[in-house]
């Protein structure tokens, strides 16, 4: 018996842990790729040292031009194709990198439940994807 109890509690901690690690180490890197490539961005050669600045005086009321924006996939994956990357591109991925995490981190449960035998936790995680990648795409438009 007391060995059924181990097992069950191993089981949980490897279904709680891999999830876990999803979410950390995706939302990390997505938040050092978005500072990397805003920093780059704002303080390099050509780059927009207004956007880490507070401008004061006359004329600050008004907004300056809008920057580099990738408005999918494909053009934040070209502006990381050349070299230099584009750093607005770094960015960019960055932000994707964070949206991408928690759908991640939701098929590596649903693949820890399938490996524990845990079908009916499974297929919850199945619909809560299938949540996910649906409001992604109806996003889209």
């Amino acid at each position: 018996m007391s060995t059924l109890v181990t097992d069950r509690r191993a089981q949980t901690v490897s279904v709680e842990r891999l999830p876990a690690r999803v979410l950390f180490w995706g939302a990390l890197l997505g938040v050092v790729l978005m500072v990397l490539g805003t920093g780059v961005y704002a303080l390099g050669p050509g780059g927009r040292p207004d956007l880490v600045g507070v401008r004061s005086g006359p004329g600050s009321s008004h907004a300056a031009p809008p920057g580099v924006v990738f408005r999918s996939v494909g053009e934040t994956l070209r502006a990381l194709g050349h070299w230099p990357p584009d750093p607005a591109g770094v960015a960019a991925a960055g932000i994707l990198l964070v949206l991408a995490t928690p759908v991640a981190a939701v098929a590596v449960a649903v693949g820890a439940f399938l490996r524990n035998g845990d079908a009916r936790f499974a297929a919850i995680g199945l619909l809560v994807l299938a949540a996910l990648i649906a409001s992604f795409v109806l996003g889209v438009g």
